[in-house]
């Protein structure tokens, strides 16, 4: 008698590996989208740090050119396009200064404003907005940090 496995059963065990491997490649998604908004989270706590820094040593001044983020001195990766697909912006004018990043698949959208005159110890807005159901889930992991969360796009 022959030993070995047949096709009908090494077809089986094929159509069972995709149907596990197509319900966990969602989750594997959600779960390394979640990790990049943590650390845009993080990166946006530098930015804010950096831009009271600024607004200490120099005050509120129009800044909307790309130089900004050389004249915040951030240790972190100051290029436009960050290598996980994230963008980071700064910005100040002379009564406002905010700090922005955004996945390059744009499903949200991190925005944080310190406004000039109003709670000078503290940032005044921090808010997540969404446009799909991935980026509602990213933001609703934010809510506990603090963020606002709101629903449309900020590409329109």
């Amino acid at each position: 008698m022959k030993k070995g496995f047949t096709l009908i059963e090494l077809l089986v065990v094929v159509l069972i590996i995709g149907i596990l491997s197509s319900m966990a490649l969602p989750q594997y998604r959600k779960a390394v989208e979640k990790a990049r908004a943590t650390e845009a989270v993080s990166n946006i706590a530098v930015l804010m740090s950096a831009i009271d820094r600024y607004i200490l040593a120099n005050g509120y001044e129009d800044r909307y050119d790309s130089s900004f983020f050389d004249a915040l001195d951030v240790q972190m990766p100051p290029t436009k396009n960050d290598v996980k697909g994230i963008e980071y912006n700064a910005y100040c004018s002379n009564t406002v200064c905010y700090a922005e990043a955004f996945p390059l698949s744009r499903i949200y959208a991190l925005y944080a404003y310190k406004y000039k005159g109003q709670n000078s110890k503290g940032w005044q807005e921090k808010t997540c907005y969404y446009q799909s159901r991935a980026g509602k889930g990213v933001c609703e992991g934010l809510k506990g940090l603090g963020w606002t969360i709101v629903e449309g796009s900020m590409w329109d």
